[in-house]
C-alpha cells in the first residue's frame, strides 16, 4: 500500500513543476527553409494572448514585434505589450492589433524572391483573429497587402491554424541579411483573466 502511494506522488510531481509553455504547438517557419540566417523565437508573458504585429518594411518586411495583450473571456483588453524586434532594421513601420475581444488563432504568410536578392523575402503576414466573446472571426493584414490573397481565394485556409483550446503566444523565424526570411506562429493554451 505504501508503494503504490508512493508511485502516485511521484506521478503528480511532473505537474506541480511543468513548464506552462510545454504544452504548445510550434509551427515551422514560412518563408526561406533552408538552415541560413539568425534563428528567433519570442513569446508572450503566460498571461497575454498574440493580438497583433508591428512590423517595418520597404518592398519585404525588415523586422516584426509580437503585440500581446490580456483579453478577457467577457471581451476587455488590458495594456499592450510588444516585443523585441526580430529580423534586420530600416524600413517603415506598420501595426495592427485584432478587435479588443479577439486574439490571434491563425497565420499565413508570403515570401518572395526578388531578382536582385538570392533567398525569399517575407513581403505580406496575414493573421486570423477570432474573438472570445462571440466567435467572429476577422484578418489583419501588414506588409505588401495587395500582394496578399484575397479571403474568397485562401477561403477559410490558414497554413497555420493554433489546435482547439489553444491561441497565438509567439513567433518564431529567421533574420537573413536585414529581412525577415521565414516566420512561424507559436500557439499555447493561455488561461484567460
Amino acid at each position: 500500500m505504501r508503494t503504490s502511494k508512493f508511485v502516485a506522488m511521484l506521478a503528480v510531481l511532473p505537474l506541480l513543476f511543468a513548464d506552462p509553455l510545454a504544452a504548445r504547438t510550434i509551427f515551422p517557419p514560412i518563408g526561406y527553409q533552408g538552415q541560413v540566417g539568425t534563428y528567433w523565437d519570442q513569446h508572450c508573458p503566460s498571461d497575454k494572448f498574440l493580438v497583433g504585429f508591428r512590423i517595418w518594411s520597404t518592398v519585404a518586411i525588415h523586422n516584426i514585434k509580437i503585440v500581446c495583450a490580456s483579453v478577457s473571456a467577457g471581451g476587455g483588453r488590458g495594456e499592450l505589450w510588444y516585443g523585441d524586434p526580430m529580423g534586420g532594421s530600416g524600413g517603415n513601420p506598420q501595426e495592427f492589433t485584432c478587435p479588443h475581444d479577439a486574439v490571434i488563432t491563425g497565420f499565413a504568410v508570403e515570401a518572395r524572391k526578388s531578382n536582385d536578392y538570392w533567398a525569399p523575402r517575407v513581403v505580406t503576414i496575414v493573421g486570423q483573429c477570432v474573438s472570445r466573446t462571440n466567435g467572429a472571426r476577422t484578418e489583419i493584414a501588414l506588409g505588401e497587402k495587395s500582394h496578399a490573397p484575397a479571403p474568397a481565394q485562401r477561403g477559410s485556409f490558414y497554413p497555420h491554424l493554433c489546435p482547439t483550446g489553444e491561441s497565438g503566444s509567439g513567433l518564431n523565424g529567421r533574420s537573413l541579411q536585414g529581412w525577415l526570411g521565414a516566420v512561424g506562429l507559436d500557439c499555447a493554451v493561455r488561461v484567460p483573466n
